[in-house]
């Protein structure tokens, strides 16, 4: 037997749970739904850091990576890019029903597809979504799946039929060691996701692509989208901005205290 099989003993199954953002921000300000018409989708930025860490993984151990993404058709080109960067295969979650869906139904929609799926030892997801930033997906999906979870991955590495996580905690790190299956939210950075090639691309549009409907999925309507979500936003307000000019006297060395000082407080 080789040390390979030994440190590892199983084949990778990997899913990567991504989203497609706007680039610009514009909200619906009767339903405070994100409008998506006529504006740009770019992949989520931290969603492309877990894809990177889930085609590494399979490069080094063995597997088999797998994409699942909810949203209206234009996310389609987001899977593909994903599936450039290495990925085996891509589940599109599609239907109108889905519209309007906070955290909690979307994460039920994304879990009600894994398990269709079947079993998987790693589910990846970026730490956060930059349109919303509610770091709530991750931790809905695990609890769902009652499955450990670890946030703020900074750094990975399988081991024995473990996994070493390294976590980011405000100033300072920790490393802990889980076994699978578990969920793993990365945070922007931890590494430098590859730019696919024109073949990469061309590549991608040969491997299996799937979209399902809320049929598909067994669901029903007071189950996902607006209709099945607890939490509502009754308003959304810009942030309030506020402009102080103060004009500071004196010789150079009491303008650079006094200016400290004004940092400090």
């Amino acid at each position: 037997m080789t040390q390979h099989s030994i440190n590892l003993g199983i084949m990778l199954n990997i899913a990567v749970c991504i989203k497609e953002i706007p680039e610009e921000i514009r909200v619906n300000k009767k339903t405070y739904t994100l409008i998506r018409e006529g504006i740009k989708g770019v992949i989520n930025p931290c969603d492309k850091n877990a894809i990177e860490l889930s085609v590494t993984l399979k490069e080094k151990h063995g597997g088999k990576v797998t994409l699942i993404s909810m949203g209206p058709q234009n996310v389609e080109k987001t899977l593909i890019h994903g599936l450039a960067m290495g990925a085996d295969q891509a589940v599109f979650i599609c239907d109108k029903a889905f519209a309007g869906a906070d955290t909690l139904a979307t994460a039920f929609t994304l879990v009600t597809a894994i398990k269709k799926l079947g079993h998987f030892q790693l589910i990846l997801c970026g730490k956060a979504s930059a349109d919303s930033g509610t770091q709530h997906i991750g931790p809905q999906i695990a609890n769902f799946l009652g499955i450990t979870q670890v946030t703020y991955a900074v750094g990975l590495a399988v081991e024995n039929n473990k996994v070493r996580v390294k976590r980011q905690l405000m100033d300072e790190y920790e490393t802990v060691e889980v076994e699978f299956p578990v969920l793993i939210s990365v945070v922007k950075g931890m590494n430098e996701p590859r730019i696919p090639s024109y073949v990469d691309i061309y590549e991608a549009s040969k491997k299996d692509f799937f979209r399902w409907s809320i049929n598909d999925l067994g669901l029903k309507e007071d189950q996902v989208g607006l209709t099945g979500s607890p939490t509502k936003i009754s308003k959304i307000l810009p942030p309030e901005t506020i402009r102080q000019c103060k004009m500071l006297q004196g010789t150079l060395e009491e303008i650079c205290n006094d200016l400290a000082q004004i940092l400090k407080t």
